[in-house]
């Protein structure tokens, strides 16, 4: 149940209502939970986890750390990349507010989940990490598995200035936003490039998905010829190109509903 800005928050003594509206963070974070039990809203403060059906707060909770993404199998699962100066893969039960360290990565800080926009596989096994790496000062990608606790070699970026990266459904692919709006696609096995785009934003503010001839694809915003401004597609496997959209259009594109 929803109050006006100022009025008390129910469940959480203390606290009063933010906003007239109420809203969730960015597309490409995932606000409800595995069974859609649960909602997390991180725009407002306090951060609130809500009932998935009524919207009634459930609670609010102090975070063990930061770029929280809910898990795919464990309603009450979310992970975490650890505190400044701690950095790890946390499992974190919301309910209990019980936090347990999983994977180690006390070698590098500025940890994050593709700087913030990554996301996990569609099983909800591994992520594709960015961070420092504390011994050479440089940063790199490594792909975690929180179902096997292991960590990836690390991945050198090469002079990539890197905006975002996220894991392709499948595990298959890191897809990098970087260099002004510029995309490279890596094999997430060994780290070699598969493919590399140079023109400005073919897509922009990009998600990955599976599309209906079961390809691994990312879809965004055109910002150069051929298809500028319309939503396109590409394939990971070869970056072949398909407007999805036959007018201009101009919006952050999610795969998140996708399970």
């Amino acid at each position: 149940m929803w109050g006006n800005r100022g009025t008390p928050l129910p469940n959480v003594p203390g606290y009063t209502w933010a906003f007239e509206q109420q809203r969730h963070g960015y597309s490409k974070r995932s606000v409800w939970n595995s069974d859609q039990s649960m909602m997390y809203l991180d725009r407002h403060y306090p951060n609130l986890w809500l009932d998935g059906e009524t919207y009634e707060v459930l609670f609010t909770r102090n975070k063990p750390g930061s770029y929280l993404r809910w898990s795919h199998t464990e309603p009450n699962i979310m992970y975490h990349t650890g505190k400044s100066g701690n950095c790890h893969i946390g499992s974190w039960d919301v309910v209990t507010d019980i936090s347990t360290e999983l994977i180690d990565l006390k070698e590098y800080t500025s940890c994050s989940f593709g700087e913030g926009e990554g996301n996990f596989t569609t099983d909800g096994d591994k992520a594709a990490i960015y961070g420092k790496r504390i011994s050479a000062g440089t940063y790199v990608i490594f792909v975690v598995d929180v179902v096997n606790k292991t960590k990836g070699p690390d991945i050198e970026l090469d002079g990539i200035d890197l905006d975002n990266c996220t894991m392709s459904p499948r595990g298959t692919y890191i897809v990098i936003g970087h260099n002004s709006d510029r995309l490279t696609v890596l094999n997430a096995n060994d780290g070699t490039e598969v493919w590399s785009e140079n023109e400005y934003g073919l897509p922009s503010h990009f998600d990955v998905q599976i599309d209906q001839d079961s390809n691994e694809v990312v879809v965004g915003v055109a910002k150069s010829a051929p298809h500028n401004g319309l939503v396109i597609k590409r394939n990971l496997s070869d970056g072949t190109t398909t407007a999805l959209t036959k007018s201009g259009y101009a919006s952050h594109t999610s795969g998140r509903n996708l399970r």
